[in-house]
Parts: structure tokens; C-alpha cells; sequence
């Protein structure tokens, strides 16, 4: 969890613009990390199920993981899309 963590100055002077915060495998206690970095650095909190289709592994299952409306409007713009 905290791995990545010296290396996101790094990352975000190369561009990042989010950081994965709700997904299927993570623990409360790893999605309010994740979400306290996110607010910290000013990135997008994003996630989802990360589901690519029947057949695949265990993290497959669609809606297993949900991120609020609101990083989609904040992806949207960052895309310059709204």
C-alpha cells in the first residue's frame, strides 16, 4: 500500500492525474489512504470493478467496486469533455 507512495511527486510532475482509490480488493483501510493521497496531491479519486469480461479472475465481477458520480464528472473535465 504505502510502496508507491515516495514516488508519486514523481509521478504527478510526469502527468498523473488520478489515483485508483475504491476497488474490489481493497480494505476500508487502504481506500481512506488512497483517498486522503488523492486529496493531498489534487489527483482524481478513481475506481471500478476492474471487470474485463466472463471468464477472467477473481477481481471479474461487475459492480464489485464502485467510485462516486463525481469522479466521473472530474475525469470528464480533466479530458476536457464538459
Amino acid at each position: 500500500m504505502v510502496k508507491l507512495d515516495p514516488f508519486l511527486p514523481d509521478l504527478i510532475q510526469a502527468g498523473l492525474k488520478g489515483i485508483e482509490v475504491w476497488h474490489r480488493n481493497h480494505t476500508p483501510l487502504m481506500v481512506d489512504h488512497y483517498y486522503h493521497l488523492a486529496k493531498k496531491y489534487n489527483l482524481i479519486p478513481t475506481g471500478g470493478s476492474d471487470y474485463h469480461g466472463a471468464g477472467h479472475d477473481i477481481c471479474n465481477i461487475l459492480g464489485g467496486a464502485v467510485a462516486p458520480y463525481k469522479s466521473v464528472q472530474l475525469l470528464k473535465t480533466a479530458a476536457g469533455k464538459n
